[in-house]
């Protein structure tokens, strides 16, 4: 039996409609990092923005718990004979907050051998 893989899929609430997931995470509670001047330009992929939403109060709790329960659902995945687990992570626009979390829950689970793919799925590098 083959280890199942862990998709994540980002997208914006204002772009739209959620995608099909094994679970679907709204991160739309975190503070949005757009509105801070110096990060107006950057992404979720850029290294400042994923230290600033993750020094956001209660945001390092609640993803560990988030690994936990993707744990549980790749676990389960696997010992009926499931290859794929999707998680979609949606922001307001899809750029930033949704990227940031992606990003690092697929570190996160490469570091403990869980092959995955990340796919943004409104993403814009650049002015929005």
């Amino acid at each position: 039996m083959s280890p199942a893989v862990l998709e994540v899929l980002t997208w914006g609430y204002n772009r739209t409609t959620p995608p099909p997931a094994d679970l679907a995470i709204n991160v739309r509670w975190i503070p949005n990092p757009f509105h801070i001047p110096e990060f107006h330009d950057l992404t979720g992929l850029d290294i400042p923005v994923q230290e600033w939403v993750f020094a956001q109060p209660c945001v390092t709790t609640w993803f560990d718990g988030l690994r936990v329960v993707l744990r549980g659902i790749l676990d389960g995945t696997e010992l009926r004979g499931g290859r794929l687990v999707t998680a979609a992570i949606g922001c307001q626009g899809g750029h930033d907050r949704s990227v940031a979390i992606a990003r690092r829950l697929a570190e996160a689970f490469e570091r403990d051998g869980t092959r995955t793919h990340v796919r943004h799925l409104n993403f814009v590098r650049g002015p929005r």
